[in-house]
């Protein structure tokens, strides 16, 4: 039985992938529906389970959207028309760019301690990857593929958080936090200093150590607020 559980979760990691990268990358479009979950299964070569459990995984990061009657739609390269705003004033607005590291304290520090507690093995490897990938980006000096990860290593503690709620509130902040790392992470020496936060979140998080993880955290955001205040002269804490 368990090593069933294990290979149908290894499934589901592969379909979400594949498909989070085809979204991601523009070869499913905005608006684009998907096939019948049915067909997707056939093509894949899985389950209709399979499909609908990644389907409920990319629902959770904003990335698709099914509509009753009408099918599930890629929606990732929508922008959200209500937070247009904020994002115009990224990092030229002092109350927007605390207000959006306040959240993230409230909603990360969570989300850390439930990833530390719940990560599957699949979750653990997947963020592992991700942060190699950021080493990675980090030598070749592509601040925006770092961001990219940086973005994504993000999103996926919320997935291995297992909470639904807490992904949801992630994903509507997605776009923001998208410019800010994009902007933050072209200050010279950040990527090296995200790179060893998230080591040290990612090593907490494998052991199981919810403590750690959280501290780990509030250590990465408080640094992320001292660099803001020196670049920035911005007044923001945490």
């Amino acid at each position: 039985m368990a090593t069933t559980q294990v290979k149908r979760e290894n499934l589901v990691e592969t379909v979400f992938e594949t498909l989070r990268k085809d979204i991601l990358s523009g070869a499913l479009e905005d608006g684009e529906r998907l096939p019948p979950q049915e067909v997707l299964a056939e093509q894949m070569g899985v389950s209709r389970t399979v499909i609908r459990e990644a389907l409920n995984r990319l629902s959770s990061l904003g990335l698709v959207e099914a509509q009753q009657g009408r099918g599930t739609f890629v929606r990732t390269a929508r922008p959200v028309e209500t937070m247009r705003p904020l994002l115009d004033a990224f990092l030229q607005d002092e109350t927007t760019t605390r207000e959006l590291l306040e959240a993230r304290l409230l909603v990360e520090k969570l989300v850390t301690r439930l990833a530390a507690r719940r990560a599957t093995p699949s979750q653990v490897a997947r963020l592992r990857d991700i942060l190699g990938t950021m080493r990675e980006k980090v030598a070749a000096g592509d601040a925006k593929g770092f961001a990219e990860g940086d973005l994504a290593f993000h999103m996926g503690l919320g997935e291995a958080s297992g909470n639904r709620v807490l992904q949801r509130v992630l994903g509507a902040i997605r776009e923001m936090l998208y410019r800010f790392l994009d902007e933050f992470n072209r200050i010279p020496g950040a990527p090296d200093r995200a790179v060893e936060y998230h080591s040290r979140i990612l090593a907490a998080v494998e052991r199981g150590d919810a403590d750690e993880a959280e501290r780990q955290m509030l250590e990465h955001l408080e640094d992320v607020c001292r660099v803001v205040r020196e670049q920035f002269r911005y007044d923001v804490s945490v």
